[in-house]
């Protein structure tokens, strides 16, 4: 046989050797009928860690730091009331009067029973003195003397407090009764707060953002009332029990330079600045898969595979979710192609 004929046979050997082999690795490949996987591209970034402090909002309202309830010490009909809500008043002003038709009635009563005591106290006295009567007689005398002063000094202090005066210079917060209305003793009148008093904010906080604040902290205040206007302040109060009506912890943010026309119950949004800072994993809000509230999902690159990870989301803070997890700094996660991913995909980093 020629040698041009010898290398052309065994050429073709050689080929139909590769083509065998091909078929052989393909036909491997596709066994158990699975095809060959594709790998999805994707875009990937890095999880970050670090040591921040992220504010916490919440709502509350303003109040008085040192309110207080007047009221009258005796019950009976209001026969004035010379204030109204909101009004400045000054210290010894008179607020409310009562009708002191039954009171003055029972102070002359107690009034003239003193005097007469009195009277029977001296005579008693001289008496003994001269022997004419008995030491327990004068005993008597004295202590029904004793009875009838201290009755008399009761219903003076009760006409005294028949009126109800500023205890200083302040603002009347709530007029809760009418003139002409019955009043017992001790019910409040008015809710009343001094003008040298500061002005506090009080919020609720769910139990994960309490334990990040300590006293001293810094706040920043903006209300409604007052748009464009951002005020100071500083935790003075943080509760050690919850709220029974909703299960937030009170805490009590002390304010400063407040405009004069600031009321009671002005709603008040709070950003409280944390002294102490946390370790935070930082990732970009394209890389949640899911989110139901605190809940999302991530997918992890390991070994150019995606695994779902389950994470607890903080807050949201500069463009960053800030996260809770079975995730570590420097994991690498899925940012781009989520749409095409499932569990265990094979993928490519772009």
């Amino acid at each position: 046989m020629k040698p041009s004929k010898i290398l052309l046979l065994i050429g073709v050997i050689i080929a139909i050797a590769i083509l065998s082999s091909c078929n052989k690795t393909k036909q491997k490949a596709t066994s158990n009928n699975q095809p060959l996987e594709k790998s999805i591209y994707v875009k990937a970034v890095r999880v970050e860690e670090k040591l921040m402090s992220v504010p916490l909002h919440s709502v509350g309202k303003v109040f008085s730091q040192k309110e207080s309830s007047l009221s009258f010490k005796t019950g009976g009909i209001i026969k004035s009331i010379n204030v109204d809500n909101g009004q400045k008043v000054k210290k010894n002003q008179v607020l409310a009067r009562l009708n002191l038709s039954e009171i003055q009635s029972t102070y002359d009563k107690a009034s003239a029973a003193f005097t007469k005591a009195e009277r029977d106290l001296m005579r008693a006295k001289n008496l003994y003195k001269e022997k004419v009567v008995t030491l327990e007689t004068l005993q008597n005398a004295q202590t029904a003397f004793d009875a009838t002063s201290s009755d008399l000094n009761i219903v003076k202090f009760n006409l005294t407090h028949s009126i109800i005066l500023a205890p200083s210079d302040g603002l009347i917060l709530n007029k809760m009764r009418e003139e002409g209305e019955l009043t017992n003793g001790g019910v409040p009148v008015f809710e009343f707060a001094g003008t040298n008093q500061n002005w506090i904010v009080k919020s609720g906080l769910v139990d994960k953002e309490v334990v990040k604040i300590v006293l001293g902290d810094s706040a920043k205040i903006t209300f409604d009332a007052y748009p464009n206007t951002t005020f100071q302040g500083t935790v003075t109060k943080i509760a050690n029990a919850p709220n029974p009506m909703n299960g937030t912890y009170e805490v009590e943010i002390s304010l400063f330079e407040i405009p004069d026309t600031i009321k009671k119950g002005f709603i008040a949004k709070v950003n409280i600045s944390p002294s102490q800072k946390q370790n935070y994993k930082q990732i970009s809000i394209e890389s949640l898969a899911e989110a139901d509230q605190n809940d999302g999902i991530v997918y992890k690159i390991e070994d150019h595979k995606a695994k779902k990870v389950k994470v607890k989301i903080e807050t949201i803070f500069n463009d960053k979710v800030l996260v809770v997890g079975a995730l570590s700094a420097n994991d690498l996660i899925i940012s781009e192609g989520l749409s095409e991913i499932n569990e265990n995909s094979t993928v490519e980093i772009l």
